[in-house]
């Protein structure tokens, strides 16, 4: 079994933390301004895209009023993470996605940022995360819901509400993925059973997930059956 996580949407686990200490340009976007503008467009985290240090902010500002956050939190509508969720991932898959260290600061304030157990957030404890690992998974045709196939190869799915089916073949040995062919907004990750146990023996918050269903995709060999099933 797989399963699908993504964030609640409640002011709880929604802080504002954005690029700047105040409005600007750029304000909201995790990239430095020595990334060209015609790589602007390429979504962090989305889209599979490697970046350099350099490229990636490193300093961010918590707009809102929250005195702490979850272990996943929104950073200019990315995925900011704390190290215990970064450990669980690389524990699984070493080296395949990215982690960028930041800090995040109060623009009018020197009040400190607490991690939920009480301790104050020291330099070491964010990152922002880059998925790395975008494969087509899902399965439209053994998938229900609002699932669709678009023009240009595309596919529309609703992960709060749809029952989703990825092909076991594409995913087994995999941990933390995306769905290359989902159009909009991919505010969400799949991620494998052994991962999402992993979220829960550390007590990780911040995000909701709900189990996604994995089958032999309709173009698997007997081959791959065997291999699958074994």
């Amino acid at each position: 079994m797989a399963w699908v996580i993504y964030r609640p949407l409640v002011d709880r686990w929604l802080p504002s933390i954005v690029g700047l200490p105040r409005e600007g340009p750029g304000v909201h976007s995790v990239l430095t301004s020595t990334v060209p503008l015609a790589l602007q467009e390429r979504r962090f985290s989305y889209r599979g895209d490697r970046f350099e240090p350099h490229e990636v902010r490193t300093e961010f500002w918590l707009h809102s009023a929250h005195k702490d956050f979850g272990d996943v939190f929104p950073v200019c509508a990315m995925w900011g993470c704390t190290t215990e969720w970064r450990r669980e991932v690389e524990a699984l898959e070493p080296g395949v996605h990215q982690f960028f260290p930041i800090s995040i600061r109060r623009p009018r304030s020197k009040r400190p940022i607490f991690r939920l157990d009480g301790r104050e957030a020291g330099p070491d404890d964010f990152h922002l995360f880059n998925c790395l690992q975008q494969i087509d998974a899902v399965i439209p045709e053994r998938s229900s819901g609002s699932v669709e196939r678009l023009k240009y190869g595309l596919l529309s799915f609703n992960v709060r509400d749809d029952d989703l089916c990825v092909a076991r073949e594409a995913v087994t040995g995999r941990h933390l993925w995306q769905d290359s062919r989902k159009a909009g907004a991919r505010e969400h990750f799949f991620i494998s059973d052994a991962l999402m146990e992993a979220f829960r023996r550390a007590g990780l918050t911040g995000f909701k997930a709900r189990p996604v269903r994995e089958e032999l995709g309709a173009a698997a060999t007997c081959e791959n059956r065997l291999d699958v099933e074994s």
